[in-house]
C-alpha cells in the first residue's frame, strides 16, 4: 500500500509535490520489479474525498477516519483475497 494525503488545510497543499509525489513513484516502481501487489491508496482516498469530502476518509490529512480505515480493509481484501486462492 501506498502512502496517501487528502489536505484538508490550505498549507498541506504542497505536501504531497514537497514530500509524497517521488515516495508514491518509489512505492510503485518496487512493486512493479518485485511483482508485488500495490494498492493505490492516494488515488482511492482522494476519490473517495472528492466525491464525500474529506472527513469521509480523512482526520487530518494523514490520519484515516473511521470511513478510511473501511476504505482500506475493503480494498485491500478485494486484492488480496485472490491472490490466496
Amino acid at each position: 500500500m501506498e502512502p496517501f494525503l487528502v489536505p484538508v488545510l490550505p498549507e498541506q497543499e504542497s505536501w504531497f509535490a514537497d514530500d509524497l509525489a517521488a515516495k508514491f513513484v518509489v512505492a510503485r516502481e518496487l512493486a512493479a520489479r518485485f511483482d508485488a501487489i500495490h494498492i493505490p491508496l492516494h488515488d482511492l482516498f482522494t476519490e473517495r474525498a472528492a466525491a464525500e469530502g474529506a472527513a469521509s476518509v480523512i482526520d487530518d490529512s494523514a490520519h484515516p477516519s473511521a470511513g478510511g480505515h473501511e476504505l482500506i480493509a475493503q480494498t485491500w481484501w478485494s486484492v488480496v483475497a485472490p491472490a490466496l486462492t
